[in-house]
């Protein structure tokens, strides 16, 4: 998902994740490294930003691969999605850019979730009006897959049809709970309550 998500615009990414970042050093340290005292994570995006408002330009070449091993159980990856888009919701808000494009924050993500919840809600009406909500359902799926279709290849590319099936189930059933409500109700609330 990251390796599909970062390719997209390999020309001009919105950053460049840390574990895959090369630099020179002067140009790290003139540019002051990575805040102190920031948030937990998130250190690459805020620095990558900066970069890029000073001038420089980013650029993934999608053929050298880096592997970041996260080891992550059901459990450990759920968590992590909370605690990645609690901190990353926080941030965008700060810097209104909430509905940019922005790496594995994509278009295709925040697509994903929009409709897995427009998709619950005809899910539930359907029994009350199936001639409406039924179509709606279905198109809601197509536009899903369509929109997220380059994820759905990578997914396929890296390790076939069963993978691809289960990824497919996770990115659009379950993933989307914990990338949204559980994560960002916490950020808006802190964000909204802080003082003006």
């Amino acid at each position: 998902m990251i390796n599909s998500c970062y390719n997209i615009n390999s020309k001009s990414p919105d950053y460049i994740a840390t574990h895959a970042m090369a630099i020179y050093k002067n140009s790290f340290l003139s540019s002051g490294g990575f805040q102190e005292g920031w948030l937990p994570i998130l250190e690459d995006v805020e620095f990558s930003h900066r970069l890029r408002r000073s001038g420089h330009q980013l650029l993934v070449n999608p053929k050298i691969l880096v592997q970041h091993i996260f080891n992550y159980s059901l459990h450990k990856s759920l968590c992590n999605a909370i605690k990645k888009s609690r901190y990353w919701t926080q941030y965008s808000m700060k810097n209104q850019d909430l509905l940019d494009d922005s790496g594995t924050a994509s278009h295709e993500l925040k697509t994903n979730v929009v409709l897995f919840y427009a998709l619950l809600v005809c899910l539930t009406l359907v029994p009350f009006n199936g001639l409406l909500f039924g179509p709606l359902l279905f198109l809601g799926v197509i536009v899903n897959l369509f929109t997220n279709r380059r994820l759905l290849t990578a997914f396929y590319s890296a390790y076939g049809s069963l993978f691809s099936l289960r990824a497919m189930f996770y990115y659009f059933c379950v993933y989307p709970i914990p990338v949204s409500w559980l994560a960002n109700t916490s950020s808006m609330r802190r964000h909204f309550a802080r003082p003006v």
